[in-house]
């Protein structure tokens, strides 16, 4: 199985990304926490009609950045008061990627299924009958699924009783709170 490893475009542009990420955390706590009416005005220039032809990722960016920065809500600085899971934690960045890599799990089934087609030709020419490869595609693709649901139910888990330290008065299983 070969699996495609992304051009030399696609590194930069991700390493742009990291870059421009870092930066504006590392200057959060001299941001405001609410963006300034002009960074909210300058978000009219996303307000135009798709253009006709494809941007690179580089533009994109820049665009996203420049225009976008400005007018986000500096939630991760040390001047914001209230419970936020954001991205600049560093467990919620993980838990963001690893359920993001999780969502992938529909794709991936396919993927190896159809990686698989000379052994179920040869299991067939052998004798098994489509219901035979069926339930072993099928058996495969729930043994993954349950192996991601128990994973995801220990991160969260994990995560509740991580996150339960950041609560106020109120414990992370309080039954009048969750009704």
């Amino acid at each position: 199985m070969n699996a495609r490893i992304p051009d030399r475009r696609a590194w930069q542009a991700l390493t742009d990304v990291a870059d421009r990420s870092t930066r504006y955390l590392e200057r959060i706590g001299e941001r405001r926490v609410a963006p300034s009416p002009d960074a909210l005005a300058g978000l009219k220039a996303f307000d135009v009609p798709l253009q006709d032809h494809p941007m690179s990722a580089e533009e994109v960016v820049d665009e996203l950045d420049r225009i976008g920065s400005l007018a986000t809500m500096a939630i991760a600085g040390p001047r914001f008061f209230g419970f936020v899971n954001s991205s600049a934690l560093p467990a919620a960045l993980a838990a963001n990627w690893l359920s993001t890599a999780w969502e992938q799990h529909g794709g991936f089934f396919a993927y190896s299924t159809a990686q698989r087609i000379q052994e179920i030709g040869i299991r067939m020419a052998l004798g098994a009958r489509r219901a035979d490869i069926l339930t072993m595609v099928l058996k495969e693709g729930v043994m993954i699924g349950a192996v991601g649901l128990t994973l995801g139910i220990a991160a969260a888990l994990a995560l509740t009783r991580f996150l339960s330290g950041l609560l106020f008065g109120v414990g992370a299983r309080d039954p009048i709170r969750d009704g």
